[in-house]
């Protein structure tokens, strides 16, 4: 269809140049004249349409850039937020630990308390 548009508008502009018999043709990568192949007005419009295909795939390798890039980020974030849960669960298992430790400690020292004022309030009674 661009080949196609490219032969219509090349034709139109010279066509008063070069006559309406004039033949052109329509090639895969420029539009020439059988006549004047080295014509430079002739192939602008190849030209463009493919700086046109040109921009097209740096955009597309731009994005595509940008999507891993993301992607990336969002690995990372995810990594950082396993790591901060990690060192929460960590400080939270060693709270426990400390103040499963201590219960025992206290619950040793008021028995041991219990123990001795009841030794101490026996041995008073037997005296």
């Amino acid at each position: 269809m661009r080949r196609q548009k490219c032969h219509g508008q090349r034709t139109a502009e010279l066509g008063s140049q070069y006559g309406p018999s004039h033949k052109w043709t329509c090639d895969r990568r420029s539009l020439t004249s059988k006549a004047h192949d080295d014509d430079p007005k002739i192939t602008t419009g190849t030209v463009v349409v493919e700086q046109q295909q040109q921009q097209q795939q740096q955009q597309q390798q731009q994005q595509q850039q940008q999507q891993q890039q993301q992607q990336q980020q969002q690995q990372q974030q995810q990594q950082q937020q396993q790591q901060q849960q990690r060192s929460v669960v960590g400080k939270f298992n060693k709270w426990w630990r400390k103040k499963a430790i201590l219960n025992i400690l206290k619950n040793l020292l008021t028995f041991e308390l219990k123990f001795a004022t009841e030794s101490c309030f026996q041995n008073e009674q037997t005296l």
